[in-house]
């Protein structure tokens, strides 16, 4: 019996966005800053330049074009700003990966 193949559609609208965010971490640094962010579950801006050797100016630069993607969230407590993954964009990231695969 003949495999069938699968119809495949394409959204315009989601390879620009995915294409978008590939470009964001296509940063060597910014993949830095998020499996730091990862490693800790969450990090505020000194621990993520402290502990990757970075400027405080360059750290914040990465993670506004993070935030900008939607790829980290951020909280305040006081004057201290703690980052985390999105996650759920990150299991969409990982399902398109996957579905792309088969």
């Amino acid at each position: 019996m003949a495999k069938t193949k699968k119809k495949v559609i394409i959204n315009t609208a989601q390879i620009l966005e995915t294409a978008k965010l590939f470009e964001i971490l296509g940063h060597d640094l910014r993949l830095k800053i998020i499996l730091l962010i990862q490693e800790k579950q969450e990090a505020n801006v000194t621990e993520i330049y402290t502990s990757l050797n970075l400027l405080q100016s360059v750290t914040s630069r990465h993670l506004a074009v993070l935030r900008k993607g939607n790829l980290v969230k951020y909280r305040k407590e006081k004057e201290m700003v703690f980052y985390s993954l999105n996650e759920k964009l990150f299991k969409q990231i990982n399902k398109a990966i996957i579905e792309v695969k088969e």
